[in-house]
C-alpha cells in the first residue's frame, strides 16, 4: 500500500510539474532562450531548501563518491533540458517523447537486470516496448509534419538517442548512489545535482546575456507563479523520489513514472487546455494502462502463463 502511495505521489507531483512549466514558459516575458537556465536555477534553489528540511538540516560524513555521482547528474540534468529543447524543434513530437520516456524506462530496466542482479522478465520486456508504443501514439499530433520537413532534422534522431541517454541514466545514478553511499545521503545527492545543474546554468546564462543578466530573470505575476509552483512540486517530486527508491524496484518505479506521467498530461491537457484527444492518442492511453497492468504484476502472471505451457 505504501508503495502504490508513494508512485501515485510521484506520478501526480511530475505531471504538475510539467503543467505548470508550460503555464511558465508560454508567460515567459523575456527571450525565450533563456527561460530553461532561469527555471533551472531558481527551481534548484527550492529543491535545495526543502531537500535540506527533509534531511533535517543534517548530513552524515563527506563521501565523494555521492559528490562525485551528483556532479555527474547534474551535467545530465541540464544536458536533459537542453536536448528536449533542441530536439523540440527538429522533428516530430512523438518520437521525440518515445525516445526520452523510453530511454527512462528502459535504461535503468537493463542496467538492474544486467548490471545489478535483479530478476528478469520477458513479460515485462514485452509490456515496457508495448509503453513505447502508446507513448508514441498518446503524443501523437495532427499537425507533426508527415514529409519530416523540419529545420536541423539530420541532428534530431542524435539529439533524441542523447535525450533517451540522460533521462535513464538520471535514474540510474540515483539508484547507484543508494546502493553504494546508503540512505542517508540520498538528500545530499538531490542538492549535489540541483546546485550542480544551476552552476552551470548560471555560467551559461551570464555567458549568453552578459551584462543583462538580471533582466532575464524578470518575470510577470502570472509567470512567477507557475514559476513558483513548478519549482515546489519539483522539490517535492524528486525527494518524493529519494524515499520510492527505498522500497520499490527501480525498473517498477521508472516504467510506471514515465508512463503515468505521460498518460496523465495527456488527459490534463484535455481537460485544462481543451487540446482535443484523437482515436489514435485514447488507443495509446488504453495500450499504456494495460502495459502497466503487466508490469506490475509480471512477477506473479508470467509463472502463471509459463505453467500453461508445461
Amino acid at each position: 500500500m505504501v508503495q502504490i502511495i508513494l508512485i501515485t505521489m510521484m506520478i501526480l507531483l511530475y505531471t504538475m510539474q510539467s503543467l505548470f512549466s508550460k503555464m511558465y514558459t508560454d508567460r515567459y516575458p523575456g527571450d525565450q532562450a533563456h527561460s530553461p537556465e532561469v527555471f533551472c536555477i531558481v527551481c534548484s534553489a527550492v529543491v535545495t531548501v526543502v531537500s535540506l528540511f527533509f534531511s533535517g538540516f543534517s548530513f552524515g560524513p563527506f563521501r565523494w563518491e555521492t559528490l562525485l555521482l551528483g556532479a555527474l547528474n547534474a551535467l545530465i540534468l541540464y544536458g536533459y533540458d537542453q536536448f528536449i529543447i533542441k530536439a523540440s524543434t527538429r522533428g516530430p513530437y512523438s518520437i521525440m517523447m518515445v525516445f526520452a520516456l523510453g530511454g527512462g524506462i528502459v535504461i535503468p530496466a537493463v542496467v538492474t537486470v544486467a548490471f545489478l542482479g535483479d530478476t528478469f522478465y520477458w513479460l515485462k520486456l514485452v509490456a515496457i516496448a508495448a509503453i513505447c508504443v502508446a507513448i508514441y501514439l498518446v503524443s501523437k499530433r495532427p499537425e507533426e509534419s508527415a514529409s519530416g520537413d523540419y529545420k536541423g532534422a539530420k541532428l534530431f534522431i542524435p539529439l533524441c538517442a542523447a535525450l533517451a541517454l540522460v533521462n535513464g541514466m538520471y535514474g540510474v545514478l540515483f539508484d547507484l548512489q543508494g546502493r553504494i553511499t546508503g540512505e542517508v545521503d540520498k538528500q545530499l545527492m538531490v542538492i549535489y545535482t540541483f546546485v550542480g545543474s544551476a552552476i552551470i546554468a548560471a555560467i551559461r546564462l551570464a555567458v549568453t546575456t552578459k551584462r543583462e543578466m538580471p533582466k532575464a530573470f524578470k518575470q510577470t505575476r502570472g509567470s512567477l507563479l507557475f514559476l513558483i509552483l513548478s519549482a515546489i512540486v519539483s522539490a517535492l517530486g524528486v525527494n518524493v523520489l529519494v524515499i520510492t527508491l527505498g522500497v520499490v524496484d527501480t525498473d517498477i518505479l521508472y516504467t510506471f513514472d514515465n508512463a503515468g506521467v505521460m498518460l496523465l498530461s495527456a488527459l490534463a491537457s484535455a481537460l485544462i487546455f481543451k487540446d482535443k484527444l484523437t482515436k489514435t492518442n485514447i488507443v495509446g492511453c488504453i495500450i499504456m494502462v494495460i502495459a502497466l497492468i503487466l508490469v506490475g504484476g509480471a512477477a506473479s502472471i508470467q509463472p502463471f502463463i509459463e505453467g500453461l505451457f508445461v
